[in-house]
């Protein structure tokens, strides 16, 4: 039985492992440097001096087949959404920070089979979108904090 807590760990563990990597791939095929994020949190990081990144839950669905026949299967649908944020005052450079942090996601994920399965947990975990909708939001101190939205789907059998 997969659960919500099960899935976002493993999430977690996936970018714990691999995001470092992905960040000096991207770095080295685009000649730049990307800012390192300090804490990667579950759910709420305080921190703004860094990119931060949190994963939340997101829907589950439970599909059973059709309502006249026996269950002969269950299919488990999760999503989670992976935030990343930075405040500063240029969205443009901070745009492409977080554009470097997203191909580096993205890599984890569809790059590696372990990790698109998250190491056998679920059937498959891929990135169904990213939304850059409200990027910039203004902070009490007129900072502005730019963030993007990952959002991730699992399917689980049985």
């Amino acid at each position: 039985m997969l659960y919500m807590e099960d899935f976002l760990q493993a999430i977690d563990t996936a970018i714990t492992a691999d995001l470092e990597t992905q960040l000096l791939a991207v770095e080295a095929s685009r000649t730049v440097t990307v800012p390192r994020w300090k804490v990667l949190g579950q759910f709420y990081n305080l921190s703004r001096q860094y990119p931060k990144i949190e994963i939340v839950p997101g829907s589950e669905e439970i599909d059973t087949g059709d309502d006249d026949s026996p269950i002969v299967e269950t299919i488990r649908f999760m999503e989670a959404s992976i935030f990343i944020s930075q405040v500063g005052a240029d969205a443009g450079v901070v745009g492409l920070v977080l554009a470097r942090y997203i191909e580096a996601i993205d890599n984890i994920f569809d790059s590696d089979p372990l990790h698109n399965t998250l190491s056998g947990l679920v059937d498959w975990v891929h990135i169904v979108s990213v939304e850059w909708a409200n990027f910039a939001v203004q902070l009490e101190d007129r900072t502005l904090e730019f963030s993007v939205r990952i959002e991730l789907q699992a399917k689980k059998h049985g």
